[in-house]
């Protein structure tokens, strides 16, 4: 009976523990997703809107379709995104849908924030090379803590997530091959230095999007690893108490059987002595 009571207060410990555990997980998560969402809206709003320098992926095809076809942007952007998580969907699961859903949320909330302030950076228009190089800073770190969450900050990032999952390149090699496809596309019609200034762009923001999302993964599986190990010690605590208390109580049942049964013949004895 003590042994049930005790593993019943030891499970309803694990669970009070754990839903703390999942809030604070929650509740962390989404806070370094919105300021991944800040950092890279900040930097697009203020150095790429200002300068002129492009980025591959979504909107790089996005200004591409625009160019040539005639596309709207507003029509553009929402098709290629939808068709981009379509495929991360089918490949990376729901889970990641739910994450890129907050982080949408949080680069359009802080975009509409950029947007209704002044710009907050010296115009670098006349130093292209700085431009590209902030710029990228700028994207990698942000998009990085969204990555690195689960979530993506648009159809270009599911679109890299699912090739890496699907050809098992790193993340900033899936990154660089759209890319640069999407780039090699705007020469079309952007001039040969200002794609060389993107370059470096996407270059940076690539490198800095595969290590902040790689760490933020090993990090991960460390305190999954750690949990889980506590979890066997809590669990392995607790059989041995019950085998504790299961032997001690065999052990007083038997002791009590040896000691009647010694009354019993005493009783017995004194019997036929009388």
């Amino acid at each position: 009976m003590a042994s049930k009571v005790r593993a019943f207060f030891l499970k309803t410990i694990d669970a009070f523990a754990g839903r703390e555990r999942s809030d604070g997980v929650l509740v962390r998560r989404c806070a370094l997703i919105a300021l991944g969402a800040a950092i890279y809206t900040f930097g697009v709003h203020n150095i790429h809107e200002v300068t002129g320098i492009t980025e591959g992926g979504v909107i790089g095809l996005m200004l591409f379709l625009n160019k040539w076809l005639g596309i709207p942007s507003s029509v553009a952007s929402p098709v290629l995104d939808i068709v981009c998580y379509v495929i991360a969907l089918r490949v990376l699961g729901g889970g990641f849908l739910g994450w890129s859903a907050v982080a949408t949320v949080a680069v359009a909330g802080f975009y509409r924030l950029w947007e209704s302030l002044p710009h907050l950076l010296l115009n670098l228009s006349g130093n292209p090379l700085m431009a590209a190089v902030l710029g990228g800073v700028f994207v990698g770190v942000g998009v990085g803590l969204v990555v690195r969450q689960g979530g993506s900050s648009g159809g270009d990032d599911a679109l890299a997530l699912s090739i890496s999952k699907i050809s098992g390149w790193r993340v900033a090699r899936c990154y660089l091959f759209t890319d640069l496809t999407v780039l090699a596309l705007s020469l079309s019609y952007i001039p040969v230095l200002k794609i060389a200034c993107s370059l470096v762009t996407v270059t940076i923001s690539s490198l800095l999007i595969d290590l902040i999302s790689s760490v933020g993964a090993r990090e991960g599986a460390s305190e999954r690893g750690g949990a889980a190990g506590a979890a066997r010690e809590r669990e392995g605590v607790s059989a041995a108490t019950h085998g504790v208390d299961e032997c001690g109580g065999a052990g007083e049942y038997e002791g009590a059987g040896a000691r009647e049964g010694a009354n019993a013949g005493a009783r017995g004895a004194d019997g036929a002595f009388l």
